[in-house]
């Protein structure tokens, strides 16, 4: 593999497509993109999800339902203005959101991104029809995320287009101004003024490898190892598993959700350890899983042997901070991750004098391989290059089905502000965000660990097929939440 290689990562091109061939933008999916979307096929939508915000607020419904819709059409297609050099030119904020994925452009069997420009007002209308809804009556979120795990993408619209992202405003209850926003998947006429229709294209997202400033010398040496490391964790035989109580769902991908909620006290005090320690709560979050299963399995010094440990295979770590800087963070969804498992040996922690030291120990092992990915200089680009060197064409050999992969959100504030206030920001907030849902569609094995911080609170929740006993879990989860609690002790 050589850095030229590297450079010649595809980018948009120009094609005529479809039945009744159109003008198009396509490129092949790459890095994180392509993995993610191979799992989807190989694995009955797997990593569909559903993701959603309750909310109260001052607007009346229809004022709400037009800012929706609004805010769809300046998401895809309205232009912003941006200030670069001092000098003031246009470009869009994420047009993505209107891309269809789609086989056969450049593989008969791996999928691309394909754009449509829009081509008038009426023909973003038609699409915002489908892409923003309005449900009529209320619905629990919970029961919404469930609905929606049944429901497989892309939408199929009424005249044959397809869609893969949605947006759904909802009231939860009958309670007055209180809503639900969730994604699963009219401006005034004026607004649309002197708008080159069809330009907004020329912002949809660069590769992983030209997002993060091109490839780096050394991939020969550094690049390579990184591979021969991951697959070596991969590939290593009996890790230790949670016990299931079936092999195939009853109901496929549709999963349940346990969450666990801890005080603000006791995050408080648990955040406080975690920064005086030199950790984090990634490196705490898996610490607490791994010993959770070893706990919930009953292991010990006096059953363990040499060859017990677990994997935790699908640990995300985010390029976001190599991005260049003319990469919009906020809007740039796509191969934003690199993809790496992490491994622990029951012997790491067997010296622990108690648990609490057992913990401390599992965090500081789990950190010394996060600290050796993100010292390799070739991490942003370790998943685009494993996709363009052995991109799969059939599921991967599973020695690890039933794995739990934990993942820190974290602080939900940095990404979404929880109030909004009126222009002359006076008064009370027009918009006040109650609580966070999501949930994925989970037709396999593989239980899902999910921790964030709202509010100073700190949340947790597993999410899991019907292969696993509810009653089981739970216990797991109350055994993660215990691990975690050693430190606020």
């Amino acid at each position: 593999m050589t850095a030229l290689s590297l450079r010649e990562e595809p980018v948009w091109e120009q094609k005529h497509w479809g039945p009744s061939p159109e003008l198009v933008y396509t490129r092949p999916l790459l890095g994180s993109e392509l993995l993610v979307d191979q799992l989807t096929n190989f694995f009955n939508s797997l990593t569909e999800v559903s993701h959603g915000l309750t909310f109260t607020n001052k607007l009346s419904s229809a004022g709400l339902e037009h800012r929706m819709k609004t805010a769809m059409i300046r998401l895809r297609y309205f232009p912003r203005r941006k200030h670069n050099l001092n000098l003031m030119h246009f470009g869009y904020t994420c047009p993505i959101v209107g891309a269809t994925i789609e086989v056969e452009i450049h593989d008969p069997q791996l999928r691309s991104s394909v754009y449509r420009p829009i081509k008038d007002e009426a023909d973003l209308q038609s699409w915002l029809r489908d892409a923003a809804i309005t449900l009529q009556e209320p619905v629990n979120p919970d029961t919404f995320i469930l609905r929606m795990t049944q429901q497989r993408i892309p939408y199929i619209c009424p005249d044959s287009t397809m869609q893969v992202l949605r947006s759904y405003l909802s009231k939860p209850t009958e309670t007055p101004r209180l809503y639900a926003i969730f994604f699963h998947g009219n401006p005034e006429p004026d607004v649309f003024a002197d708008i080159k229709w069809g330009t907004e294209w020329n912002n949809l997202p660069v590769g992983p490898i030209a997002a993060t400033g091109g490839p780096r010398p050394g991939w020969e040496t550094d690049g390579v190892a990184l591979l021969g490391n991951v697959g070596k964790i991969h590939m290593t035989p009996n890790p230790c598993t949670l016990q299931y109580s079936r092999d195939v769902p009853i109901i496929a991908g549709k999963p349940f959700r346990l969450r666990a909620t801890l005080s603000e006290a006791d995050a408080t005090q648990i955040m406080k350890k975690i920064k005086a320690s030199g950790f984090s709560p990634t490196h705490l979050l898996g610490a607490a899983s791994s010993l959770a299963v070893f706990a919930t399995l009953g292991i010990s010094n006096e059953n363990a042997t040499p060859e017990t440990h677990i994997i935790l295979p699908s640990t995300i770590i985010s390029i976001a901070k190599d991005f260049i800087s003319s990469i919009n963070i906020r809007s740039h969804f796509v191969s934003y991750m690199a993809l790496v498992p992490l491994q622990m040996y029951w012997d790491k922690v067997a010296g622990g004098e108690d648990e609490k030291s057992r913990l401390l120990a599992a965090m500081t092992h789990y950190k010394a391989q996060y600290d050796n990915y993100l010292a390799n200089t070739h991490l942003p680009h370790f998943t685009a290059e494993l996709m363009r060197m052995a991109p799969p064409r059939e599921p991967p050999p599973g020695v690890n089905p039933a794995a739990v992969t934990p993942t820190n959100i974290g602080v939900v504030e940095h990404t979404v502000p929880l109030t909004r206030r009126a222009k002359d920001r006076d008064g009370e907030p027009v918009l006040q965000i109650d609580e966070m849902f999501f949930g994925h569609r989970l037709p396999t094995l593989n239980i899902m660990v999910h921790m964030w911080s709202m509010k100073s609170k700190l949340i947790l929740q597993i999410q899991a097929s019907d292969c696993w006993d509810q009653e089981y879990l739970q216990g797991f989860l109350d055994e993660v939440v215990r691990q975690m609690k050693l430190l606020s002790q």
